[in-house]
């Protein structure tokens, strides 16, 4: 007689074993390798957002402040392309950038989004950089080479985070493969380091606390200078510094009890954010509106209600947008994918917390700091964009990007709370989860071919 039990028992078994042989850490070189390699080689030159500001950046990192001449005419050659979908990339622009090698000729030009930035961040394209001048390469090819450099680099990280995390690694997959991800990981920005480097930070963290073991000295080491490293890259994920109050991840340091010890370490990576920011605003006076950013400041703690209003307001108005970004808007925020598959991702990333809320139970205190950091960076991304970018009297926050909440999102995806003992339904989630991407890849080649290259 066919029951339920023996129809579903031994289904249950199948999904579970075929979940075991599921190597995320390949899977994502699998997936991720490809599509960096693809996105670095066939995006036209700068146009990723940002891209020409962030290249300006790694070439004056270590190589004086002036740039090339040469440089310049490369992005004046593509300078069409942003914010006109209806353009096609042509052999006319790639025949004139082709011809632009690096000379001796030097210009002055002041990106001032970048120039604030570390340049820890920018050491990989820079090393490209050195070399691409060194082989007598064009500006075009030597671009290609740091692309393809800081991605490799950024996926090395990636794929070590991977292998380290514990709970939130299915999400963690997942998120890293978005094509928003993609596309940073495929750039010279400092966004592709950062991103690497907050999924390892997180991993680190996970990590300790499945094994309810304390980070060693030199993990230690590893996660402050991690923390100091995605800070500096974006004040805003200070905020992950309170990591550290995570119970049983940091040891007794000396006399001092864990708590006394994180919060020494707090202290200390927010003096030297806080005072690199101020070093910074000294600098960039001349090119920024100090004043209206005093009085956004001064209304943000004034009016803390009026500014959540704005807040809630700003969401209603731009949330669409701000989860498209998050998922994936190429380019200059120009180049969008199919509505069904921005349709899609939302439920893909519900069977995946389906798929982590079924894994080993934390302690509530656990669960809430992490839901704690990843809305306190969100906020404190908000009250960024409202200080440095938004007018004053405004009707809604400026400036912000979805992209900006991959890292919170991975906060997120580490903190979701162990609910569900069902290990066929995490199989069953894990199976699904891992197949999107080849939907993933599939599309995101199509589209970039058709922005930039089909009449």
């Amino acid at each position: 007689m066919v029951t339920v039990d023996t129809v579903c028992k031994p289904l249950s078994g199948w999904l579970v074993r075929a979940e075991q042989r599921v190597n995320l850490v390949w899977l994502f070189l699998f997936f991720s390798i490809p599509s960096v390699l693809f996105l670095s080689l066939q995006t036209p030159p700068f146009q990723v957002a940002d891209e020409d500001a962030h290249f300006a950046r790694a070439y004056q990192a270590f190589g004086g402040q002036r740039l090339d001449a040469a440089l310049v005419a490369v992005h004046a050659a593509y300078a069409t392309l942003p914010w006109h979908p209806e353009k096609r990339a042509t052999l006319a622009m790639r025949f004139e950038a082709d011809a632009l090698h690096w000379s001796q000729d030097r210009v002055d030009k002041v990106h001032e989004n970048t120039a604030a930035y570390p340049p820890f961040l920018y050491v990989v394209p820079a090393l490209a950089i050195r070399a691409g001048i060194l082989a007598h390469w064009s500006v075009v090819d030597t671009l290609f080479l740091a692309r393809v450099c800081n991605g490799l680099v950024a996926l090395l990280i990636g794929a070590i985070a991977l292998a380290v995390c514990r709970h939130g690694r299915l999400a963690m997959f997942s998120i890293l493969l978005l094509p928003m991800s993609l596309g940073l990981l495929a750039s010279v920005s400092q966004d592709a380091l950062l991103l690497a480097c907050s999924a390892l930070l997180l991993a680190l963290f996970s990590r300790a606390l499945a094994e309810r073991r304390a980070f060693s000295l030199v993990l230690l080491l590893l996660v402050v200078a991690l923390l100091l490293v995605v800070a500096l890259g974006r004040p805003p994920y200070l905020v992950f510094s309170l990591l550290l109050f995570l119970p049983g991840c940091l040891p007794r340091l000396g006399r001092c009890r864990p708590f006394c010890g994180a919060l020494l370490l707090v202290t200390i990576i927010s003096g030297v954010v806080l005072g690199w920011l101020g070093a910074g605003a000294l600098t960039m006076a001349a090119y920024t509106n100090s004043h209206a950013s005093h009085d956004n400041l001064l209304f943000v703690a004034m009016h803390p209600i009026s500014f959540l209003l704005l807040l809630s307001k700003t969401f209603g108005l731009y949330g669409a947008f701000y989860l498209r970004g998050f998922i994936g808007v190429l380019g200059w925020l120009d180049t969008w994918f199919p509505s069904w598959y921005y349709a899609c991702v939302p439920p893909v990333l519900g069977v995946v917390a389906l798929a982590e809320i079924t894994r080993s139970r934390r302690p509530y205190p656990v669960l809430l700091l992490f839901a704690g950091i990843a809305c306190g960076s969100t906020l404190a991304l908000m009250v960024a964009e409202y200080v440095i970018w938004t007018a004053p009297g405004k009707a809604a926050i400026e400036g912000m990007q979805g992209r900006y909440l991959i890292p919170p999102a991975l906060v997120l995806g580490c903190g979701l709370p162990g609910i569900l003992k069902a290990p066929a339904v995490r199989s069953l989630a894990t199976l699904l989860t891992v197949c999107f991407p080849f939907v993933t890849l599939c599309v995101l080649h199509s589209v970039v071919i058709a922005r930039y290259y089909l009449a």
